[in-house]
This record gives structure tokens, C-alpha cells and sequence, in this order.
């Protein structure tokens, strides 16, 4: 299926075209800066199934945008391709990299153990389809102890992983990828010692215990990708 939008002189037009009607759909696209300074898209669809067909949900969406000039005033066309995961991807949210172990009833979860920046390590995880660790209940920091297990600290080495909150924007409040204050999203159990005085400790880590801390973010350590069910 595809479907474009065109703005011209004030007047927006929709055109969609498919081979087999299934739904009718609402489609938008919401845009906003997140805290790396970048700018992420969500796509939002709202579908209205007719009686007797199948639903689309869930699908995937790739969107394009060019910009031309139509008699001095600019023309955006976004161009969206809409399918439909396999009955395999469907079942199971989506398909981790390799690597991810499933935790039954939390997610996916992966320990790359090669160090890195928080900074790389937040955009690692994205190129894996997934985020940064972000803990959301005390069960859930007690199922994750099993990969320690497997990847143990050793003395004079590792054992603390970068995970996904920070204070960046605003010091001493620490919130998640998702902009909630860690007692919001769940899990706010520290470190003895943290989160540290200094001005400079602004991003996340966790200890091989599954307590927080506080680290400069330039610091190269191991970390920790999830992927939700």
C-alpha cells in the first residue's frame, strides 16, 4: 500500500491508492528533539476495520519526505509505505538482534561488554532496534542479576553497566530515556555513595548488585540493551 501528502498554496491534498481494501486509515506524523538533540518521528495510525476484514494492526511504516517549489512556495511530499510483519514478528513484538535473551514476562536483554561512552552505548542500542536499559521494578532488577551471572565482574576490571537515565537537562534530577523520574518509572535504589557530589556525574550506570549509580558520561563501560515484548 502507499499513500502520499502533498501542501501546495494552502491547500493540503491526500491521495492513497492499495490492491486490496482492508481498512479505512487515519494517518499522522508527530515529530519532537530528544535529549541527544536529534529528531525522532512518530507515526500514528488509526484504523477503522470494516465488518468482515481483517485488521492491519500491527504494521510497519517507512516515511520519506522531499521538498520542491510550487510557483515560489514550497511543496512538501511524504511518501509512506505500510506493511505488514510476519505472522512470526506478530507473535513476538518484534524479532531482537542476535545475541538478546528473553526474560519471561520483562522483555529482551542483551550485555555488550565492549566499552563504550554512554553516549555510544545509547546509540548502539538503537542500531539494535533497542534502548538503553531502563528498570521499572525491583522483580525486574532481580531477573536481570541472571546476566551478570554469565558476564561477572572481575577484580580490577568491570562491574558496572551504562543504563538508560541521565541528568542532563537538569542536574541532580535524574529521569529515564523517557523523560520520567526514576521513582515514576519504578526503580530508584542506589548505590551506597550514589548519586555522586560532583557536577559531572550525569549519566546512568547500574552495579553487578542492581543498584544505581551515577558516572561522567564519557566514561567507557559495559552496558545494557532492551527490547520490550
Amino acid at each position: 500500500m502507499w499513500l502520499y501528502a502533498l501542501w501546495c498554496a494552502g491547500i493540503f491534498s491526500f491521495a492513497a491508492s492499495q490492491c486490496n481494501e482492508t481498512s479505512d486509515l487515519q494517518f499522522s506524523i508527530t515529530s519532537r528533539l530528544n535529549h541527544t538533540g536529534h529528531w525522532i518521528a512518530q507515526v500514528n495510525l488509526d484504523q477503522k476495520t470494516r465488518k468482515g476484514m481483517r485488521n492491519l494492526e500491527p504494521v510497519d511504516v517507512n516515511v520519506t519526505k522531499s521538498t520542491t517549489t510550487c510557483e515560489g512556495i514550497e511543496v512538501f511530499k511524504i511518501s509512506a509505505t505500510i506493511s505488514v510483519p510476519s505472522k512470526q514478528q506478530t507473535s513476538l513484538g518484534r524479532i531482537p538482534s542476535p545475541g538478546y535473551e528473553l526474560i519471561q514476562g520483562f522483555g529482551y536483554y542483551k550485555m555488550h561488554v565492549t566499552n563504550k561512552t554512554w553516549n555510544e552505548a545509547y546509540h548502539f542500542c538503537e542500531l539494535e532496534g533497542a534502548h538503553l536499559l531502563v528498570l521499572n521494578s525491583e522483580e525486574e532488577a532481580n531477573a536481570l542479576k541472571r546476566l551478570w551471572v554469565k558476564h561477572p565482574g572481575k577484580p580490577g576490571g568491570w562491574n558496572w553497566a551504562y543504563v538508560g537515565f541521565h541528568c542532563l537537562f537538569n542536574e541532580g534530577k535524574f529521569v529515564t530515556l523517557f523523560n520520567q523520574p526514576l521513582t515514576e518509572a519504578g526503580y530508584n535504589k542506589w548505590y551506597p555513595g550514589h548519586p555522586g557530589a560532583s557536577p559531572s556525574r550525569f549519566c546512568g550506570i547500574v552495579h553487578d548488585s542492581m543498584l544505581l549509580g551515577d558516572t561522567i558520561c564519557n566514561d567507557h563501560l559495559a552496558f545494557i540493551c532492551e527490547l520490550e515484548i
